[in-house]
């Protein structure tokens, strides 16, 4: 089977990026053939080595006309010459592009769907309605995508989530209770000042591990030295690859605003570490079982992210056996999603040419 993914301008840097070459690396060991189109490239480029890919358009000109033309003409030249059986567009308008390509060329190939993001941060949700099909990475993100396409017949949503490579090194228990942070630092969506909010009410010995960086990094770090805290937290900014620098970790903390379907989350727990999550829109309840591999506390609950943070801190001991929390993830592993996938659209692919 030959697929094109298609794709708006990537920064190279988030869980997205991953998540595209993780799949795209599984199915091409399925003999699948892969090929990601990127409209107007990606800033960095380490995730698209080894990986078959164009970057398409020039994002240099201030005239937004001359803008788009960059994209679609040259676009519509390189689906023509691949020839996809199957076209999975990561963005609205790339989906109504794709398929009006389609259309034009007298083609019935298959148009899909495959969004990573909360949908009141996207633009053009409309544009949804015009694929055949949708792969949704939480049921959350599914039932927005239902709200906007419909419920009928022909619309047809598939709940498949993100993968995760389970088969890692798990992460030892400190001596010292640790909470690890790894993300953006911003206010907006991953409400980090909640973090160090709750950080602050703490007693008794605990460290804390920051590892990203973002917009508000200034602000919050300049809010854990107003608390004094920052002989107990370190700093790591930015990694390329954070998991390779975690030596020792009691719990992982998230205090997301909303998500797709924090992959974050899995990585984590993959390792064997429990995590203590927002239970936001979306996805953290999909992935979190109360009590058995982490916790679950409301949007903006500084009170009950400390009070769960100080019974960590106070029994450690209590913490959940490592071997169960990476088994609670292993459904999400990278064979299982991908195989998901690909059943998804190998099906969708026999009904277009059928019909």
């Amino acid at each position: 089977m030959r697929i094109a993914i298609v794709s708006n301008k990537r920064s190279g840097l988030g869980g997205m990026e991953a998540v595209f070459r993780t799949v795209m690396q599984e199915l091409g060991r399925n003999q699948d053939e892969v090929k990601m189109f990127l409209m107007g490239g990606s800033l960095d480029k380490d995730w698209l080595q080894d990986i078959d890919h164009v970057e398409i358009g020039d994002q240099r000109t201030d005239n937004a006309l001359k803008r788009r033309y960059s994209f679609t003409l040259p676009l519509f030249r390189q689906i023509r010459q691949y020839k996809p059986d199957v076209i999975i567009g990561c963005d609205p308008n790339v989906v109504c592009y794709c398929k009006w390509m389609m259309r034009i060329m007298n083609r019935k190939t298959p148009v899909g769907s495959w969004v990573h993001n909360e949908l009141s941060t996207i633009w053009k949700v409309q544009l949804l309605k015009y694929a055949d099909f949708h792969l949704s990475i939480s049921k959350g993100i599914a039932e927005q995508i239902r709200n906007v396409v419909g419920s009928g017949s022909n619309n047809k949503i598939f709940v498949t989530h993100n993968p995760v490579d389970v088969e890692v090194r798990e992460v030892a228990r400190p001596e010292v209770p640790t909470f690890l942070y790894i993300g953006r630092l911003e206010n907006r969506q991953k409400r980090v000042r909640d973090l160090i909010e709750a950080l602050a009410k703490l007693e008794g010995e605990w460290k804390a591990v920051i590892v990203g960086d973002g917009p508000d990094r200034e602000e919050v770090y300049n809010l854990a030295e107003s608390y004094g805290m920052n002989e107990r937290m370190e700093w790591m900014g930015w990694r390329k690859n954070p998991w390779s620098e975690i030596p020792r970790a009691s719990a992982l903390v998230l205090t997301s605003n909303f998500e797709g379907f924090p992959l974050v989350l899995l990585e984590a727990m993959a390792r064997g570490i429990p995590c203590l999550s927002t239970d936001c829109q979306h996805g953290p309840a999909e992935i979190v079982i109360p009590e058995s591999n982490g916790w679950l506390v409301s949007v903006g609950d500084v009170e009950g992210l400390a009070a769960t943070m100080q019974q960590i801190i106070n029994h450690p001991e209590q913490l959940p056996d490592p071997q169960f929390v990476k088994e609670s993830v292993r459904k999400f592993s990278i064979a299982n999603v991908v195989n998901n996938i690909r059943g998804i659209i190998d099906r969708e692919l026999q009904l277009k040419i059928s019909s």
